[in-house]
């Protein structure tokens, strides 16, 4: 799920730089969109660790 989300927001954020005109709501809408991004990339990168290093998880939790 958050792969998906991490495209979707790179290329919306990349799509809105590009526009002409640009004022205060094109600079919230890219901070809204940087924040997805990171959070997705956050989130991505905890799943592969937990699919990839799961006794780490398991003793973590014992």
């Amino acid at each position: 799920m958050s792969a998906p989300l991490f495209a979707v927001s790179a290329m919306m954020g990349l799509g809105a730089l590009s526009v002409p005109c640009q004022g205060a709501t094109n600079g919230g809408a890219i901070s809204g969109m940087a924040v997805a991004v990171l959070i997705s990339a956050t989130t991505a990168g905890h799943c592969l660790c937990v699919l990839l290093l799961p006794q780490a998880y398991i003793k973590a939790g014992s």
